[in-house]
């Protein structure tokens, strides 16, 4: 979005309405970024279990602090809703495993990346 808002020279008329003197916005991080999420060829999956997944809003944060780690990283998140209700389903302690075996993938892929401190 701030890119957007930059090419249509929003930025500057905001600044110039109330007589702000702005430097030239530096734009290259958010570049990167942007970058980051169109180029990203390595895909997450991660299941969220809860009570009332079918309201996404309740757990929008969650989502979008996972979908930024995934861009920080190079990753797509795919987020999975379970409910609870499914989560002790017949079916679910293989949906259990290909869950964790995901967040495995994405927690390994975090660490090689170099990303996350290990607590130092």
């Amino acid at each position: 979005m701030p890119l957007l808002i930059h090419e249509e020279g929003m930025d500057e008329a905001i600044c110039r309405l109330p007589g702000i003197k702005a430097p030239e916005a530096d734009m290259r991080e958010w570049q990167k970024m942007a970058d980051r999420l169109r180029n990203s060829s390595d895909n997450v999956t991660i299941g969220i279990v809860g009570k009332y997944v079918e309201l996404q809003d309740a757990s929008l944060s969650i989502m979008e602090a996972l979908r930024h780690g995934g861009v920080v990283n190079g990753l797509s998140v795919q987020i999975r809703w379970i409910g609870e209700e499914n989560a002790v389903s017949s079916g679910a302690s293989q949906q259990a495993r290909q869950t964790a075996s995901a967040f495995r993938e994405f927690i390994q892929h975090t660490y090689a990346a170099g990303s996350v401190s290990d607590g130092d």
